[in-house]
């Protein structure tokens, strides 16, 4: 799995096949993984057959994401 964090948007590519939903979990599990919150803190709020995908994260503020993430900045704009 790849990771970057550009323009205050993270990139991920996942090896899970996008059959069933498998990618949906694996995005969601891995950012849970790399948060430190509980994987059903983590959601698919849209995009979930698209490459684009927004996420929902319970418990934590733009902010805190962005400082949680590899090469995040709480100064960027979302």
């Amino acid at each position: 799995m790849l990771l970057r964090y550009e323009g205050g948007v993270l990139h991920l590519r996942l090896t899970a096949p996008p059959v069933e939903g498998a990618a949906n979990a694996a995005c969601c599990a891995f950012v849970a993984s790399l948060l430190g919150v509980p994987k059903s803190d983590v959601a698919v709020k849209s995009g979930h057959r698209s490459r684009e995908k927004t996420l929902a994260i319970e418990a934590l503020s733009p902010e805190q994401v962005r400082r949680l993430t590899p090469d995040g900045s709480a100064s960027e704009t979302p």
